[in-house]
């Protein structure tokens, strides 16, 4: 029986609704372990918070201009450099905290899921994220005044880009 891509999305977000996330498992490449896996992360639905149990930060689940459960409303929408780090600065109180911030790149590379790409990151713990690049808060100093540092999650590198460039932005903060 073939499955279209399409609808196992959709079958995935339904899951996603009806089940417990420590229900889910992560999918990985046939043979390796998974680097992020649920155990390590704890999911606040009612704020859309996901917190890392290893380093205590803690994300928004979706991607800026996304919402919802599931982060299935809206789009992820990008930034410049300099357009993200205000974002982050200029949010005040957002679900119910008002110390977001741009993660630096240490902290985003974190989230990466080693064991699988498109996207490689948990998409249990963060649904709907998009294969793409996500800006860090990282100035790139060897790199001269108009670069910073970006993780791309479709394979999960990370590098230095222009900060003219447009990327999309996953907010966090300390934790608790």
């Amino acid at each position: 029986m073939k499955i279209h891509l399409p609808f196992f999305r959709v079958s995935v977000g339904v899951a996603l609704a009806l089940l417990s996330p420590w229900a889910l498992a992560q999918t990985c490449v046939a043979g390796t372990q998974a680097s992020n896996p649920m155990s390590v992360y704890v999911i606040d639905n009612v704020n859309g918070t996901v917190t890392d149990r290893r380093t205590g930060l803690m994300w928004d689940r979706c991607a800026r201009g996304q919402s919802g459960a599931g982060c299935s409303s809206g789009a992820a929408v990008t930034f410049t450099w300099l357009g993200a780090l205000g974002e982050a600065a200029l949010i005040g109180s957002y679900k119910g905290f008002s110390d977001w911030r741009l993660p630096n790149v240490k902290e985003l590379r974190s989230l990466v899921e080693e064991c699988r790409s498109y996207p490689s990151i948990n998409e249990f713990a963060f649904p709907n994220t998009l294969a793409a690049l996500f800006w860090s808060g990282s100035p790139h100093a060897g790199g001269g005044p108009q670069f910073a540092w970006m993780v791309n999650f479709q394979d999960g590198n990370s590098a230095s880009a222009f900060r003219i460039d447009n990327y999309r932005v996953r907010l966090v903060r300390a934790g608790q």
